[in-house]
């Protein structure tokens, strides 16, 4: 049987990168091997996963057929080894930790085809002018609609639909689905392609365009198709047909005769005085003006009624940024503090105030220092001024600037120092003790049983500061002087500090709350300071397809977890709601959020450097 089939990857509208990879090989003349794979991670890890599974797969495949095993033997063999690899790279680099990809792999020989599956990638089978989806998506939502706890229309358009519950590298065990020896038939056709094609368009759209005597003209229009749609995430499809391609002869134009030509004009005629003369003009100043409203409304509504229904954020808002160099923010940017962006460029630190719309300083730093996040505050005016896009020199509308250094002694025990860079003023000293925990108020020293360097800030206020060694999270309170207030500090306790663990910081007049996210254990726990102890603990059920960019502790019930394309709101009985970032009809992707945690605002900036703020 004759196989022809064509491939594309797209990354959408809002998407700058491309974490989908595909994959088509001719393994011999009777046999064919066809992948799509959607990678997630961040920070690039998604796009290694997805690759580096897929070629793995296809060298593995190609050998063990060449062996002479079989076909589904080569296949479980092969996903084996590309799970693998790809646990392997994440163990031997931290910022790929938690990297994973959905895969879908088939193979047609001889009229028959097989099938593994891990993920929510899609296969379809067209046969007959009618669409069936050949895969199971692994996903919680599919779960509950098999189970009859949710009907099709409510599974369509639920938060959770892209959550999974399997993905190839997330952990050694896993239970690919397989499906063997499914028939082909000549003219059949087949459609692979990744979720960001069936979340902008239903299968009946997708049965419709894959539905065309040539694959690649009907990838294209699937592509193009679901990026009219909103075009949210990476977009991949396969279309392969089964036995030749009709070729689409081209029709004949018919050349019309004098007689033809002389009748079609007087009819044009009679058509055109029928016309104006039921004719009537509309005053629409007559109308109620929501009438004039739903009118213009219409036709969208009608062209775009296979659109999903998505949840969008309209509390978004540009700051003006006219006077801003469009590249001033390509330094690593660190955090945001009332007006004020502090971003690392090259060796040194720089403040931003956003009201002036200029650098006001410049620290220098040595080598091991680091700069503590901390927070001012945020007067009324500013919002206002951020808002409006009203540029400010009058320096009384700045807040001031408060900068707090992490820095580490040159001594032969382990020693850092706190410093208030604005005063040239050590504040309090750390060490490490063999022995034990102890604090010399005089000298505002306090020793720590066996830290493991390198130590790093986390937060500094006037009431704590809070850092980690490589194993442990520590607090310090009062770390800046104040008359009768006494240094206590103490390990939080039941808390392993990793490149995976999260945090995040709620501070009110009465206490600080401290959030602590690991996505690798998947557990959430929440400390309160005041209380020196835990407030709750909880497990999440399910798994991030993306890593997130930040979180926010709101309140016991809510946590919001960003990510580049929109947020969600964690809610206590971890159900949750999904919100994307739109401004002005335009989806926003996002590479950084920066949190003021004492005045509970929020700056999204996004992949061309501008700046939002956020209002939940």
């Amino acid at each position: 049987m004759k196989i022809n089939f064509f491939g594309k990857s797209d990354s959408g509208k809002v998407r700058s990168t491309n974490e989908d990879y595909f994959s088509s090989k001719k393994i011999s003349d009777s046999e064919h091997l066809f992948i799509v794979a959607d990678g997630m991670g961040g920070h690039q890890a998604g796009e290694v996963a997805s690759k580096l599974g897929t070629d793995t797969f296809v060298r593995e495949y190609k050998k063990s057929r060449k062996q002479g095993k079989g076909i589904e033997e080569s296949m479980v063999s092969s996903l084996k080894k590309s799970n693998s690899s790809i646990l392997k790279r994440a163990l031997s680099d931290p910022m790929k930790r938690g990297m994973g990809t959905t895969f879908t792999a088939l193979v047609i020989a001889d009229k028959k085809a097989t099938i593994i599956h891990v993920g929510d990638t899609r296969i379809y089978l067209i046969r007959k002018n009618k669409i069936k989806k050949m895969t199971t998506d692994h996903t919680f939502v599919e779960k509950m609609l098999k189970e009859g706890k949710i009907s099709e229309e409510e599974a369509r358009d639920h938060p959770q639909k892209n959550i999974l519950y399997m993905s190839l590298g997330a952990r050694e065990t896993y239970s690919p689905e397989i499906i063997r020896d499914a028939e082909i038939k000549q003219g059949d056709i087949i459609t692979m392609c990744s979720d960001g094609l069936n979340n902008m368009l239903d299968d009946q759209v997708i049965k419709k365009f894959s539905h065309t005597n040539d694959p690649k003209k009907s990838v294209n229009e699937l592509i193009k198709r679901a990026n009219e749609n909103g075009g949210i995430d990476n977009i991949t499809v396969q279309i392969i047909h089964a036995g030749e391609t009709k070729k689409e002869k081209p029709k004949k134009r018919k050349i019309p005769t004098k007689k033809t030509a002389i009748l079609f004009f007087f009819g044009f005629l009679i058509i055109l005085f029928l016309s104006f003369s039921k004719l009537k003009i509309i005053n629409t100043s007559s109308l109620p003006d929501n009438s004039i409203k739903y009118a213009a409304l219409m036709i969208p509504q009608i062209q775009n009624q296979q659109n999903k229904k998505i949840r969008y954020n309209q509390n978004i808002f540009k700051i003006n940024t006219r006077a801003i160099p469009s590249k001033l923010f390509s330094g690593h940017l660190l955090f945001f503090s009332g007006e004020h962006i502090f971003y690392r460029q090259q060796k040194h630190i720089s403040v931003f105030s956003i009201i002036k719309q200029k650098i006001i300083n410049k620290i220098q730093l040595k080598k091991e220092d680091a700069i503590i996040q901390t927070s001012f505050g945020f007067h009324s005016s500013h919002e206002e001024i951020l808002l409006s896009g009203e540029k400010k020199s009058d320096s009384s509308r700045s807040s001031s600037v408060e900068v707090y250094i992490f820095q580490k002694s040159r001594t032969p025990f382990l020693k850092y120092q706190i410093l208030h860079h604005n005063e040239n003023k050590v504040l309090v000293t750390i060490r490490s003790d063999p022995e034990l925990n102890s604090v010399d108020h005089e000298i505002r020293t306090v020793k720590f049983l066996n830290l493991k360097p390198p130590l790093a800030p986390i937060f500094i206020n006037s009431n704590v500061l809070l850092f980690h060694d490589q194993q442990h999270v520590y607090v310090i309170e009062n770390p800046i002087k104040k008359k009768n207030k006494e240094i206590k500090f103490y390990k939080i306790n039941d808390i392993q500090y990793n490149p995976q663990l999260f945090v995040s910081l709620k501070i009110s007049n009465k206490t600080i709350k401290v959030l602590f996210f690991n996505i690798q254990k998947k557990y959430i726990k929440i400390f309160d300071i005041s209380k020196a102890d835990f407030t709750s603990t909880r497990k999440i059920l399910f798994e991030f397809t993306e890593k997130p960019l930040n979180i926010e502790y709101i309140d016991e019930n809510s946590i919001i977890i960003y990510f580049s394309y929109g947020y969600i709101t964690l809610e206590k009985n971890n159900a949750f709601i999904q919100k994307y970032y739109e401004y002005k009809n335009k989806n926003l992707f996002i590479q950084n959020i920066l949190i003021d945690y004492g005045s509970n605002r929020r700056i999204l900036v996004d992949k061309n450097n501008r700046l939002f703020i956020l209002l939940l």
